[in-house]
């Protein structure tokens, strides 16, 4: 994506490999990734850094993805489009998230090209 202000992408796991591997593979891309381990710490990043996309997993230490989620849809007039990336695959989460106002839901394991495809794609619906 060629702008005058890279993507901004805020990526959320508090899982340290995943978080290492999805900040390299959107770096890898050109968009400009700012990484966290708790919800509180996306909502404040959230707030100083206007991103383009969350990534945001559902199982988080205090605040789960799912209230984090919620309270930005709160905090921010728009809320920028979430992707939620979770281990917990079933159908009642997925449905949870998309309820609470994820633009679409992700399982763990995911495939490098099935995120980079659903992060461009979200990013063009936006």
């Amino acid at each position: 994506m060629e702008t005058d202000r890279k993507t901004r992408v805020l990526v959320c796991d508090d899982n340290e490999d995943i978080l290492e591997l999805v900040t390299y593979l959107l770096e890898g891309e050109g968009f400009s990734v700012g990484p966290c381990s708790t919800g509180d710490r996306l909502l404040e990043e959230a707030r100083s850094a206007n991103p383009d996309l969350i990534l945001l997993d559902l199982r988080l230490p205090g605040r789960d993805g799912i209230a984090v989620l919620e309270e930005l849809g709160r905090l921010m007039t728009p809320a920028p489009p979430v992707i939620i990336l979770s281990a917990q695959g079933g159908e009642s989460e997925r449905d949870r998230a998309l309820r609470a106002g994820a633009a679409a839901f992700l399982g763990k394991p995911f495939s490098v090209d099935g995120l980079l495809y659903l992060v461009r794609r979200i990013l063009k619906e936006g």
